[in-house]
């Protein structure tokens, strides 16, 4: 087992930030991301997996990021840690269309132990949610997790380096769910695993961590959807909270995060769930979230402060209630004419901030879907500054 480097031992080369969606996703994440990055930082994916829908815009060009990270627009590099699905074919489909769309090749590495997605998860997956209803993206990524935690058939991202280890694992899964001649479906599959050309991609964050200075930890899916806290059945297989990216800092020895919670300026869900406060009156157009066969509906309404502040408290348990390192960034503004809704009637930004009560360093507001396009919130009461 690899020891944990000692807490500190990179504190004068580099910094790390955490962005986290504050509800159900599609909060604005990857704006964030894109916004906290540039050239050469790294990006880590350390929730989810290849189901997030991250959309970034800049200098025209406009991409939905599902397999590398948000600052890629940047020149940030991406690193898909263990806690992370991964799917070669959708992976390959997205580097294709970075190169031939944004003229950008992607550099990425992916840990060892990142748990692969196989078509067999995914055509089981969407046979469950025809029947469950959950509120499920249909990619495989529940399917993944389940086979993986609650079985022994793992297929790993190191195992895709070995051909015979990579067919033999693709067999028995096969066989696992009951597929009778999968033969096309692995032949497709060790394509797209040939074309990645993942072995000079597999590596250990500390083998490349040296050669960044900023480390940004970008989060999938929202923290009440957290499989731990949310309100199941309707949750992800995944810690959304900043747990999974905090003990990566541990075990590297990075410093401690500037964290950044990530909210529209109304509420959303993609699916079913409870949604307090939802408005079919409310309907922003949204080029991003569609209804979706699987996942479902995409749900607009106003925010409740109850879920708002227990979804911050959550999330101090494993990053701490330290509020000179935590930030707010509110996306959408320009939608809803700077207003914020909020328990059934638009507030302003500053009752916004009186009535959730809590402090933060910096509040960020975006009026725009792209990233250069910011303003500080200089908030004089005494709750927030």
């Amino acid at each position: 087992m690899q020891k944990p480097i000692p807490a500190g031992y990179w504190l004068c080369k580099m910094k790390t930030s955490i962005v986290l969606g504050l509800q159900y996703g599609d909060e604005g994440k990857g704006l964030i991301t894109s916004s906290l990055s540039n050239s050469n930082d790294l990006v880590i994916r350390f929730n989810g997996g290849h189901q997030a829908g991250h959309t970034v815009t800049k200098e025209g060009y406009r991409h939905i990021f599902s397999n590398f990270g948000s600052g890629t627009l940047n020149g940030a590099h991406t690193f898909w840690s263990e806690y992370c699905t991964f799917y070669p074919p959708a992976f390959r489909r997205e580097e294709l269309s970075l190169k031939n769309e944004c003229h950008i090749k992607p550099i990425f590495f992916i840990h060892p132990l990142a748990m692969v997605t196989t078509p067999f998860d995914i055509d089981h997956n969407r046979k469950l949610e025809e029947v469950n209803q959950h509120g499920s993206v249909g990619v495989g990524f529940g399917a993944t997790i389940a086979r993986h935690t609650e079985t022994p058939y793992k297929l790993f991202a190191i195992d895709l380096a070995n051909e015979n280890i990579m067919h033999h694992k693709l067999l028995q899964i096969a066989k696992y769910y009951g597929v009778e001649n999968p033969e096309k479906q692995i032949r497709d599959f060790e394509f797209k695993v040939d074309a990645i050309q993942i072995e000079m991609h597999i590596k250990t964050l500390p083998e490349i961590i040296n050669s960044y200075k900023h480390i940004i930890f970008e989060g999938s899916q929202g923290i009440l959807l957290d499989m731990d806290f949310g309100y199941f059945p309707h949750v992800t297989r995944s810690n959304t909270t900043s747990k999974n990216a905090m003990q990566i800092i541990k075990e590297n020895g990075l410093p401690a995060p500037d964290v950044w919670y990530v909210m529209r300026s109304y509420a959303t869900r993609h699916g079913n769930g409870p949604m307090p406060y939802e408005s079919k009156e409310i309907c922003f157009e949204d080029k991003t979230n569609m209804s979706h066969a699987y996942q479902g509906e995409f749900r607009q309404g106003h925010h409740q402060t109850y879920n708002l502040s227990h979804a911050l408290k959550l999330d101090s348990i494993f990053s701490g209630n330290d509020y000179d390192k935590k930030n707010l960034a509110i996306t959408c503004l320009n939608q809803t004419e700077n207003m914020i809704f909020m328990n059934g009637r638009p507030v302003t930004v500053r009752e916004f901030l009186d009535r959730l009560g809590r402090k933060f360093n910096k509040v960020v507001l975006s009026r725009s879907a792209d990233d250069e396009q910011f303003s500080l919130m200089k908030n004089k009461s005494k709750i927030n500054y």
